[in-house]
């Protein structure tokens, strides 16, 4: 892995179109190393947050660095090439193929010099990916899909890994299994930024938690601190799916 991969949002505004503003001047540090966890209820703008990080949608306002530079009028090709990868919300493998060829497919824009290199590093960095290498996507458990996922998104060699609800639709044991994954792609020195439900579960493998609500930061910290805040409770109630016993 490289590094270091310190990403700053500054000031951000983001929004669909000509819709109302969906980001409303969200500012936070994420260093290299690390995992920063966004949380919040449906709607605040979490994932909206990380397609804004990638490139996918232009800013209204404000600026987004990475390494202290600005990547604010960067392509999303651009950030690739940068060490920016994301892992969007459900399945994006091809579930006919094996793990080894969807993580062929996810080298596109690696050197074809590299590729061998790059699939050795996987495999010897995952256990799942590489225990399941010659088996069809769709023959692993959801847990085992969500693994080589991560691997494939790693294939590029990110300095910056942007995660979408990895924990979507598993069970606890496979939700451990690919949490602790997460925690060592950080030690190993990349700079991972995570939206996620499962609070607690991203708590305990987080530096960092950034609480959203209705496109504004409510509160930011280290876990302990954040998820034992009065205010996080306010965030929570009123009209939101999730209560703030729940957290």
């Amino acid at each position: 892995m490289t590094g270091p991969g310190d990403v700053g949002v500054d000031d951000v505004v983001v929004g669909y179109g000509r819709a109302a503003a969906v980001l409303n001047g969200v500012s936070f540090d994420s260093p290299g190393r690390s995992v920063t966890t966004i949380i919040g209820p449906n709607g605040a703008g979490k994932s909206t947050l990380l397609k804004a990080i990638a490139g996918l949608l232009p800013l209204r306002r404000g600026d987004i660095t990475l390494d202290g530079q600005s990547i604010a009028s960067a392509s999303t090709a651009d950030r690739v090439r940068r060490g920016i990868s994301l892992c969007g919300q459900g399945r994006v493998s091809f579930p006919a193929l094996t793990v080894e060829e969807n993580l062929r497919l996810a080298a596109f824009t690696v050197p074809r010099s590299q590729v061998r290199s790059r699939l050795h590093q996987i495999r010897s960095q995952d256990a799942v990916t590489s225990q399941r290498w010659h088996d069809r996507i769709s023959n692993l458990s959801g847990g085992q899909q969500q693994a080589v996922e991560i691997s494939m998104a790693l294939m590029t060699a990110p300095r910056v890994l942007l995660l979408d609800e990895p924990s979507l639709g598993l069970a606890p044991s496979a939700r451990r299994l690919v949490f602790r994954r997460i925690r060592s792609i950080a030690d190993e020195g990349v700079c991972v930024l995570m939206v996620e439900q499962n609070v607690k579960s991203a708590a305990e493998v987080s530096d960092r938690i950034v609480v959203l609500d209705q496109g504004r930061i409510a509160l930011t910290g280290e876990p302990d601190s954040v998820l034992t805040a009065e205010a996080l409770r306010h965030v929570y109630v009123g009209g939101y799916e999730r209560k703030p016993d729940s957290i």
